[in-house]
């Protein structure tokens, strides 16, 4: 379905821009950040900042400002009937970020339970990363180092869900520790969790900034990601940086290396096309 009307929809950016001013109820943002950019990735900084408010979340009656440092405030969990698969990151009340190797069906529930609010949406539309599947990796079921560039997928969601949806954008340097969060397992032979859980980890390297295909390698800090936080945030400066893709090693805080995408190299595509989806249904629902 996404993929006979996505022409149309990008047409409809346009649309949402010229409409849309600091006021507006309806767009999905980026924040600028205080880090080191190279002259190519200020340029698509600037040139996203047409199309882009300085609220992440749109609608305010849905966002709570004092979950900014709660994670339930931006996480969610995307559960079928055997259970949870993966997690996801909240960027607009009615957008998630999530992993392109997290198969979500319309059948699927996006679950928050951001302050304590238990909420359940359904997926109205996606859209995955167009590299993801021109790379050959949408038969992936894991995407690994070189894939985690491009494992992102958007989902628009039925209904609004209350929270605090996340920037986009930002760089952290090597050898920071930033924040991870998902509904993962806790261990090797655990099943996946009904509850959110967070820790820190500390970045080892980024790599291929210059092509726009980056992805962030870390090591425990004093957590681990494991099977079920794919699509989980990575946050840094309260800013969302990266989709968790993959890993190695143990579940445990002893665990191998865990593999992000970098947002700041895809933001252009994922703004444009939150805001085309965003706009497609607002025109014409």
């Amino acid at each position: 379905m996404m993929q006979n009307r996505f022409i149309l929809v990008l047409f409809l950016v346009s649309f949402l821009t010229l409409s849309c001013s600091d006021g507006s109820k309806s767009s999905v943002s980026t924040k600028k950040s205080s880090s080191k950019v190279t002259k190519e990735e200020a340029s698509a900084s600037e040139n996203d900042s047409d199309i882009t408010l300085k609220l992440a979340g749109g609608d305010y009656h849905f966002v709570d400002t004092n979950l900014t440092d709660d994670p339930s405030g931006y996480t969610v969990k995307l559960k079928r009937p055997r259970g949870v698969f993966c997690s996801g990151a909240l960027i607009h009340p009615r957008v998630v970020l999530t992993a392109a190797h997290c198969n979500v069906s319309p059948y699927d529930k996006v679950i928050s339970n951001a302050g304590n609010r238990h909420q359940v949406a359904y997926v109205q539309d996606k859209a995955k990363d167009p590299a993801w599947d021109y790379f050959g990796f949408g038969n992936s079921k894991s995407a690994g180092d070189a894939n985690a560039s491009v494992d992102y997928q958007l989902l628009l969601l039925d209904r609004a869900i209350y929270g605090r949806p996340l920037y986009l954008g930002g760089v952290p340097e090597a050898g920071s520790i930033v924040s991870v969060a998902g509904y993962g397992r806790v261990s090797d032979y655990s099943e996946v969790s009904e509850y959110l859980k967070g820790g820190k980890i500390r970045i080892s390297s980024i790599s291929n900034q210059q092509t726009g295909y980056a992805t962030i390698v870390s090591v425990p800090y004093n957590s681990k990601t494991c099977g079920g936080d794919s699509g989980g945030p990575l946050v840094w400066n309260n800013q969302l940086v990266g989709i968790l893709s993959g890993g190695s090693g143990s579940c445990g805080p002893g665990g191998g290396k865990m593999i992000h995408g970098l947002v700041q190299s895809r933001l252009n595509w994922i703004v444009r096309t939150a805001n085309a989806l965003l706009a497609y249904y607002s025109a014409y629902q």
